[in-house]
């Protein structure tokens, strides 16, 4: 939500350097084609713990995550706006990550993959 609402504070808190500027470049290149996203989770089919490792104070969790989603994209074309719409199971593997020795709460996502 905090991606399809632009919300770039929220993002950084949550994620990695990496996956931060991959996802504000994705914000950028739909802002300069003037589109608007709408994202909707639909339903968590399941998740599973893949792998649990801490090595030098970061512990990081490798989730398998399956999920029914819909997404709309709008745009303004000739004056009218138009709506693509978009639903997709999606199967991605997010790996969560903290430094055990800081005073920051939160996992922030350092890889998200979608296996083949």
């Amino acid at each position: 939500v905090a991606y399809a609402e632009e919300n770039l504070a929220l993002l950084e808190s949550l994620l990695s350097q990496n996956i931060y500027e991959e996802f504000n470049h994705s914000i950028k290149v739909r802002n300069d084609k003037l589109q608007s996203l709408e994202y909707i989770l639909i339903k968590v089919e399941y998740l599973e713990i893949q792998d649990i490792s801490i090595a030098k104070n970061i512990a990081r969790i490798k989730v398998l995550i399956h999920t029914m989603n819909k997404s709309i994209v709008s745009q303004i074309l000739n004056d009218e706006k138009v709506n693509k719409h978009n639903s997709a199971n999606i199967k991605e593997t997010w790996t969560f990550e903290k430094n055990m020795k800081s005073s920051d709460l939160n996992w922030k996502v350092s890889e998200i993959n979608r296996p083949n």
